[in-house]
């Protein structure tokens, strides 16, 4: 963020150690990212300032990470408990527990966010109100396919602008004619989709167990998470997890 934002005099950093600002009647503690080199002495910090609000990039014990999955580590939030809001980021999905919310991303970032709440937030620091600006774009789709009743018109007719530069899962439940299900595709590739994929949702249960086939149309977090979870180690599988996360994302970054 130094590197992005330094030569912007709009933006301030708050890098290692938390600092109190004041903003109309509102008083924040603005804590950044803890880890080993720091957290003893913000948690000091935390345990002595008169700070209303809390803004910060945490990693708190019991909020889910993506819907389902919540975090076995991190911060116990009693230590928290002292403070009218806590406001957090890090966690795409949205969630709020007793004085602790997680605000959510503010868009669309992998298949985890699918059909998640997204937006941006804004502060009155006289009624300590927040509002949310839902994001009414989605990066996301999921198109169920079925083609025992369509025709060539209502391919034709089927409005695809919603999916220029977007990512699409076509979860097949029937394809009885081949022309129209190429005339379907072609139809969303033309459109300027960013990605497509076509998942087989035919359901035969004897090949294949219900899970299976589910699993195909899960994010590849989710894949890896799940077989982590279905592991017989005394290892930390949340340790584990969030080692795979990064690496996972360290490969997107590539190139």
């Amino acid at each position: 963020m130094q590197l992005l934002l330094k030569d912007y005099p709009t933006f301030t950093l708050y890098e290692s150690i938390a600092k109190e600002v004041t903003f109309g009647s509102t008083t924040f503690l603005m804590l950044p990212w803890l880890c080993k080199d720091n957290e003893k002495e913000n948690f000091e910090i935390i345990s002595k300032t008169k700070a209303d609000i809390v803004m910060g990039h945490l990693e708190v014990k019991g909020f889910e990470m993506m819907k389902g999955m919540p975090c076995n580590d991190g911060i116990d939030m009693n230590v928290f408990k002292n403070f009218e809001s806590v406001y957090s980021g890090h966690f795409h999905h949205p969630s709020r527990y007793q004085n602790i919310e997680y605000l959510g991303a503010p868009y669309e970032m992998t298949w985890s966010d699918y059909l998640g709440s997204r937006g941006f937030h804004v502060f009155d620091t006289e009624t300590r109100e927040m509002t949310k600006i839902e994001n009414p774009y989605r990066m996301f789709y999921k198109i169920d396919y079925d083609d025992t009743d369509m025709t060539v018109d209502d391919v034709a007719n089927f409005d695809t602008s919603p999916y220029k530069d977007t990512y699409i899962k076509v979860i097949v439940k029937n394809r009885t004619n081949a022309y129209i299900y190429d005339m379907f595709m072609n139809r969303l590739n033309d459109e300027g989709a960013a990605d497509i994929k076509a998942v087989d949702d035919a359901l035969n249960l004897e090949s294949a167990g219900v899970e299976e086939i589910l699993d195909e149309t899960k994010d590849t977090t989710e894949i890896l998470h799940n077989y982590i979870d279905s592991l017989e180690t005394t290892a930390d599988k949340g340790m584990i997890k969030r080692t795979v996360d990064e690496l996972y994302n360290e490969a997107l970054n590539i190139g």
